[in-house]
């Protein structure tokens, strides 16, 4: 099922901007009716005129198309050695290219270069659907374009692009969907009320739909020095598991798909380097040693095809453990609660981890992703992370995948 963000996605790389509300009805309305996913979206927009006008052309090359998506999303030329353009000579659809990269990249560590941009701009965007929705109008589309190009990898440049909004359209636009406008309009008043706001915004892309908050893991690049899984996941090592799967989740296969995205095998064999992580010296990785003393695993040998399993048994179980209804649940508390989880009230964050290990106890009934998007993003989240190790840096094993549910 397509997602409001889906479309977000969409209309942000394929136009380059904002939708206005009556695009962004239009296609939500399409979507629902023919079941479409973000990928099937992107497809049907490739067709438009408009959209081949933009940038896009049917019988633009692999590299073109790359290139483009590069441009959009991240504000900087190609840097994967070909491998996307490699996807598309191979088959895979302009569509599920844009779908696998937008979420591979939004997966990648805090501090990556292009992720802040991208993070930006949907978050712009994201928010200006709702002021759109909260005022009952459609922005110009030209006005929509220069706003999202405006914003960059700083979180004021968002703030700003939307007081643009504000001085376009004056008071009679409320511009605070959560809440109302603050007493007075001087730019830092409000500015800092829009950036309060976006918040909720941003809190949701980041804990929910993008895999990836702040990370408080220990990174370092010096044998033992990191953590297996970081000790304040205790609540949720019940994901905690050997890789049972066959098929395309099966470890071979993932290992398999993962070397297919680095340019140097070496960084793989680097991040499942036993040695890199504590409580290896005796050979044998304890529950106690990893940062689990609850999980169902005890003891293994430290070896590099046990943490390959541990990593994708467990990377596997957490995104097959959430559906739609789930997300949207925590999608909902955090932004009810935005305010006090972001100030650390205890009850609040206690009220969180309970719902968090509420959905992960059992598998969903229906999962969100299907096992080739599970495959997919375990790859090249995989990849990034040992991408990670090959700059010299040795980051918890689960670093970047639990963290971000918690």
């Amino acid at each position: 099922m397509l997602q409001d963000l889906d479309i977000i996605k969409a209309y942000y790389t394929m136009f380059g901007r904002a939708p206005e509300k009556e695009g962004f009805d239009y296609w939500k309305s399409e979507a629902a009716q023919h079941g479409w996913s973000l990928s099937d979206l992107v497809n049907t927009f490739l067709q438009l005129p408009v959209v081949q006008e933009a940038g896009y052309p049917l019988t633009q090359s692999a590299d073109g198309y790359v290139t483009n998506l590069y441009a959009t999303l991240f504000g900087k030329t190609p840097d994967d050695n070909g491998y996307w353009a490699g996807q598309l000579n191979n088959g895979v659809s302009k569509g599920d290219l844009l779908s696998t990269m937008v979420q591979a990249a939004l997966g990648t560590p805090d501090g990556t270069l292009g992720k802040d941009n991208i993070i930006n701009k949907l978050a712009f965007s994201q928010y200006v659907v709702s002021i759109q929705q909260t005022n009952n109008i459609s922005l110009d589309p030209s006005l929509l374009k220069e706003w999202t190009e405006s914003v960059n990898d700083l979180t004021e440049s968002v703030a700003t692009a939307i007081k643009g909004i504000y001085d376009k359209s004056g008071a009679t636009l409320n511009l605070f969907p959560n809440g109302t406008i603050p007493s007075g309009s001087s730019d830092m008043q409000l500015s800092a009320a829009i950036l309060s706001e976006l918040n909720i915004f941003k809190t949701d892309l980041y804990e929910i739909i993008l895999g990836s908050g702040s990370q408080d893991g220990n990174t370092g690049g010096s044998s033992g020095s990191s953590e297996l899984l970081a000790s304040d996941m205790e609540e949720l090592t019940s994901l905690v598991t050997m890789n049972t799967n066959g098929g395309i989740l099966s470890t071979e296969s993932l290992r398999e798909a993962t070397l297919k995205d680095l340019a140097n095998d070496a960084y793989y064999y680097e991040l499942f380097n036993p040695s890199n992580y504590w409580g290896h010296e005796d050979g044998i990785f304890a529950a106690e040693e990893i940062g689990a003393p609850s999980a169902n695993i005890q003891n293994f040998v430290a070896t590099t095809e046990n943490l390959e399993s541990i990593y994708y048994g467990t990377a596997i179980k957490a995104l097959k453990a959430i559906d739609m209804d789930e997300a949207m649940q925590i999608g909902n508390f955090i932004q009810a609660n935005a305010a006090a989880l972001e100030a650390g009230n205890q009850t609040v964050l206690d009220q969180y981890i309970a719902l968090m290990v509420s959905v992960f106890r059992d598998p969903a009934a229906v999962p969100l992703f299907t096992d080739q998007q599970i495959a997919d993003s375990t790859a090249m989240g995989t990849a990034m992370a040992a991408q990670l190790v090959g700059s010299g840096d040795t980051p918890a094993l689960f670093d970047g995948m639990l963290m971000a549910f918690m």
